[in-house]
């Protein structure tokens, strides 16, 4: 009887090593997918979006839609006024 515990106790050993090794092997795995997670997390939405906006040459970008659109919203414009009169 005294045999058998001690197989069975020297069995469950074996398995504890077994599985804290696949744990080591995993652990060692972590820091390389924390990198990619906290790279993933730090990314905007469009940070993967190209710009394929044309710029006037001599334009920042921040300025190219304004100088683009120099019309503030509401102002009416010939085309405008005209579209509208034959509503």
């Amino acid at each position: 009887m005294g045999e058998s515990f001690l197989e069975e106790q020297l069995a469950r050993i074996r398995k504890l090593t077994e599985d804290l090794e696949k744990i080591t092997r995993s652990a060692a795995d972590l820091p390389q997918e924390l990198a990619q997670y906290r790279q993933s997390i730090n990314k905007g939405p469009l940070d993967d979006v190209r710009d394929c906006r044309v710029y006037r040459s001599g334009t920042p970008p921040d300025r190219a839609e304004q100088v683009s659109n120099p019309q503030p919203e509401g102002s009416t414009t010939p085309d405008s006024q005209h579209n509208r009169s034959h509503r």
